[in-house]
C-alpha cells in the first residue's frame, strides 16, 4: 500500500490573506468612496458619471499596480481591467440616461 502525502500550503484556503490584505483594503476603499460619491450627488447624474470614470480609472490603475507589483503583469490583464472597467461605465451611463 502506498501512502500518499497530502502537502498543503499554510495560506491554501485564503492566499490573499497575509500577502494582499493592504490591496484588497485599498480596492474596498475606491469601491466605498465611489458608492459614497454616488450617494452623496444623487440626483446629479453628470457628477456620478464622473465619479463612476474615476473609479474605473482607479480600479485599472489598481490592478495593474497590484500584478505589476507581483510580477505578473501582462498587456491581457491589462486589456482585462480595461474591457471590465469599460463595460461597468457604459452600465452606469446607460442607467443614468435612460431611469
Amino acid at each position: 500500500m502506498v501512502e500518499e502525502k497530502i502537502v498543503r500550503k499554510e495560506n491554501s484556503i485564503f492566499p490573499w490573506y497575509k500577502s494582499h490584505w493592504l490591496h484588497t483594503v485599498v480596492l474596498v476603499v475606491i469601491f466605498g468612496l465611489a458608492l459614497w460619491g454616488f450617494l452623496r450627488f444623487q440626483g446629479a447624474e453628470i457628477i456620478q458619471l464622473y465619479i463612476a470614470g474615476v473609479a474605473v480609472l482607479a480600479y485599472v490603475g489598481w490592478g495593474t499596480l497590484f500584478h505589476y507589483f507581483h510580477k505578473r503583469l501582462s498587456l491581457s490583464l491589462v486589456a482585462e481591467y480595461l474591457l471590465v472597467g469599460s463595460l461597468v461605465l457604459l452600465m452606469v451611463f446607460w442607467l443614468l440616461a435612460f431611469s
